[in-house]
C-alpha cells in the first residue's frame, strides 16, 4: 500500500527506496516518505533556457528539481538567428550558438547578437 503525504508536502524523489517504521506507513512516517517541493529557484536551466519569472514560488514535482522540471521551471530563449540588427551591424558568425535575453530578441540584445561591419575607411 502506498503513503499518502499530507496536503502541504509531495512523496519524495527517493521515497520507493525508504522504509516506513511499520508494516504499514502512518503519519508518523512524513518525515520518511515526504518533503517540501523544490522551488524553481533552485534549479539550474540548461544552455538555451531561464529561470521564469517568480521561479521562487513555482513548486518543481518532487523535492529536489531535476530535467523533468525544465518545462516547469524554464522559459525557452530565443536565438540570435531570428535578431534584427541595426544599421552598419550583421549577425554574429556563430549566430544560432547565442541566445536573447528572453523568448523574444529585442534591440539590447544586439550587443550579445550582432558585429559592427568594416567602415570603407578601413580598407
Amino acid at each position: 500500500e502506498s503513503f499518502t503525504c499530507p496536503s502541504d508536502f509531495i512523496l519524495r524523489d527517493e521515497a520507493s527506496g525508504r522504509f516506513c517504521e511499520e508494516q504499514v506507513c502512518r503519519e508518523f512516517d512524513t518525515g520518511t516518505c515526504c518533503g517540501r517541493a523544490a522551488k524553481c529557484h533552485s534549479y539550474q536551466c540548461p544552455t538555451g533556457h531561464a529561470l521564469r519569472e517568480r521561479a521562487w514560488d513555482i513548486d518543481c514535482a518532487t523535492d529536489r528539481c531535476t530535467k523533468k522540471d525544465t518545462s516547469i521551471c524554464c522559459k525557452t530563449l530565443a536565438k540570435c538567428t531570428v535578431q534584427s540588427c541595426p544599421s552598419g551591424t550583421t549577425l554574429k558568425g556563430h549566430a544560432e550558438s547565442l541566445f536573447c535575453a528572453d523568448e523574444r530578441c529585442t534591440a539590447e540584445d544586439a550587443r550579445t547578437c550582432c558585429d559592427s561591419l568594416a567602415r570603407c575607411r578601413t580598407y
